[in-house]
């Protein structure tokens, strides 16, 4: 069900996605989506590298995502197993449940962190380009 949303929205944790109108030409024309719901598109013309740097950071999102997806899945599995087993029984399961938990902090924590940087860095690539290409050309409907 979430990879199908996914899938469906273009979904990411930074709120980016693209699409590249003619990879060949010089300069590159981008359309990019900003937001989780309600999506600002608008396009935008760059060189050749400047439109790889941001692509390959909103993929980096895109991969992160799909990773904290499976990391997901993961855990509510775990999370059944842990009280609807017979593990629920056992008179370690107060440190069953605190390994469960650290490990869903750490987690949470590096995927925070690290999506943090990742929407930093696409954020420094769009104002880059739009300080160098003289801003952004239009917004699409």
């Amino acid at each position: 069900m979430l990879y199908v949303f996914t899938i469906q929205t273009n979904f990411n944790l930074a709120g980016y996605s693209f699409v590249i109108e003619d990879e060949y030409a010089d300069p590159v024309t981008v359309f990019i989506e900003e937001g989780f719901i309600n999506k600002e598109k608008y396009e935008m013309e760059m060189t050749t590298g400047q439109a790889l740097t941001l692509v390959m950071s909103i993929n980096q999102a895109d991969d992160l995502w799909m990773i904290s997806m499976v990391l997901i899945m993961l855990f509510l599995t775990g999370f059944f197993i842990l009280f609807s087993s017979p593990i629920r029984e056992s008179k370690y399961i107060i440190w069953y449940v605190g390994f469960y938990l650290l490990l869903l902090i750490i987690v949470v924590i590096w995927i925070y962190t690290t999506q943090s940087g990742i929407t930093e860095d696409i954020v420094r690539n769009i104002e880059l380009i739009n300080v160098s290409s003289g801003g952004v050309t239009g917004f699409t409907s």
